[in-house]
């Protein structure tokens, strides 16, 4: 590997070292006519801590700079042909990469993105049907103590029926000293994979179980407490607050797309009031 040294004593070439004296931009390397300087990498200096940081980093970037130089001529001179190819490519990249960064801002800028619960709740009266489950979803409660804990018994009936305030502050605080896992009064839908992977005992059977289905389970160690309060079953529609934020995110997708077709009309339409554009190929006459 070659490395092409910078020090203190020879750190830039000044211009008329390199016979440049209409540019007074310090130069760091060069290959062939192509120079690179200083300013080319000031964004990569700005976190230097000091000179030394700054020389590293300057050397590593001459280098990297020196390196694609070299490899690049050498492609450009060895794959003839393929060139063509390569820069059409480059081209159609550049050009949707132009429009991309285009039809963002111009999202950023004129994307309304303010959707009413009544707009989502109407989303998903039409398009109910495309909303179906893959997989049992709960609103549930549970939680993991291990069997040392103090009141272990006031714990564990405090979980399933704390009403008064001083109950459930009982229960808060044995849960916020013991507990592995907890969670209590959520009433937000899951996906019942994920609580048994929480709940070692739990498992797709409890589902079938009739009310109530406030279960607990012991091992050698633990308490299992899971009290499951709502169940969808899969293949039934899912619960509106379970896809609310989908169908916001598809709402808004199809207000992007609208909002692109709109830019893209308006801007052809004002090529061609100003002549700037013109189609010579007609449509086929019917006959």
């Amino acid at each position: 590997m070659i490395i092409f040294c910078i020090t203190a004593c020879s750190y830039f070439k000044k211009p008329e070292e390199k016979g440049d004296t209409s540019n007074n931009q310090k130069t760091i390397a060069r290959y062939k006519d192509q120079y690179l300087f200083l300013s080319d990498i000031s964004e990569s200096l700005a976190n230097a801590e000091n000179e030394n940081d700054s020389l590293e980093i300057i050397q590593r970037m001459a280098q990297n700079w020196l390196r694609n130089k070299v490899l690049i001529d050498k492609a450009l001179l060895n794959l003839g042909d393929e060139i063509k190819k390569f820069e059409k490519q480059i081209e159609d990249y550049r050009r949707d990469l132009i429009i991309y960064a285009y039809e963002q801002a111009y999202i950023n800028q004129n994307l309304d993105t303010n959707v009413s619960a009544a707009e989502i709740s109407e989303y998903y009266q039409n398009n109910k049907n495309n909303y179906q489950l893959r997989d049992n979803i709960v609103v549930c409660d549970y939680a993991i103590f291990p069997l040392s804990t103090p009141k272990i018994l006031d714990v564990k009936r405090n979980f399933f029926q704390a009403k008064s305030k001083k109950e459930i502050a009982s229960l808060e605080e044995a849960a916020l000293k013991y507990a592995r896992v907890y969670s209590r009064g959520d009433t937000n839908w899951y996906n019942f994979s994920e609580i048994m992977k929480i709940i070692p005992f739990a498992s797709e059977a409890l589902l079938t179980v009739s009310a109530p289905k406030q279960l607990t389970f012991e091992d050698e160690k633990f308490l299992y407490l899971i009290n499951i309060k709502q169940v969808r079953s899969k293949d039934s529609p899912a619960p509106l607050e379970y896809v609310s934020e989908s169908i916001r995110n598809t709402i808004l997708n199809t207000r992007k797309l609208e909002l692109l077709r709109q830019l893209e009309e308006n801007l052809l339409k004002q090529a061609l009031d100003q002549k700037y554009i013109e189609i010579y190929v007609k449509e086929k006459s019917k006959q």
